[in-house]
């Protein structure tokens, strides 16, 4: 993660670092409803299309904060800004 100058404990998975982690499927194709998008917008350019991945959980810091289409954690997120 070089490339994008994030701080060491952003850049892999290893002892030391955030787990910050995203399990995707990329096992098919995934057409987007209005009411799995998580968001306060009424209209979204994705309604209607279909992707070829889909983010299944995501973790944070060890914690699961959303799984199979749902939100089962509380927010937890800081802004990380790249190293200078």
């Amino acid at each position: 993660m070089k490339t994008f100058n994030l701080p060491a404990t952003k850049r892999g998975i290893a002892v030391g670092t955030d787990a910050d982690l995203a399990i995707v499927d990329l096992t098919g194709t995934f057409p987007i409803d209005r009411d799995q998008l998580l968001d306060r917008h009424r209209q979204s350019p994705y309604v209607g299309r279909k992707l070829t991945a889909k983010v299944v959980q995501t973790i944070l810091r060890g914690r699961t904060l959303f799984k199979n289409g749902r939100v089962v954690g509380q927010p937890a997120g800081k802004l990380v800004k790249p190293d200078a």
